[in-house]
């Protein structure tokens, strides 16, 4: 897939990214954003720092082993685990 191709599905894509709260994470949902996807952060803020959450990023605090997301993964292009 050229660089074209890849800029166009991020930018129309919505992503789920795990631990986004991190500091890759964080880093991560930060260029996301820049490229113009839509970002839902899932995090339960165990090591992760809630300052690090970029504000235009959708942020739901949750432990994966815990919180049923079937509801969300069926509106989800793309998911980042960290």
């Amino acid at each position: 897939m050229n660089s074209e191709k890849q800029s166009s599905a991020i930018t129309t894509s919505r992503i789920l990214v795990t631990g986004g709260a991190g500091f890759i994470g964080s880093h991560l949902t930060d260029y996301l954003l820049a490229q113009g996807a839509e970002v839902i952060v899932i995090d339960n803020l165990s090591t992760g720092n809630i300052s690090n959450l970029n504000s235009d990023a959708n942020f739901i605090e949750a432990d994966l082993n815990t919180h049923n997301l079937d509801h969300l993964l069926n509106k989800i292009d793309f998911v980042f685990f960290m």
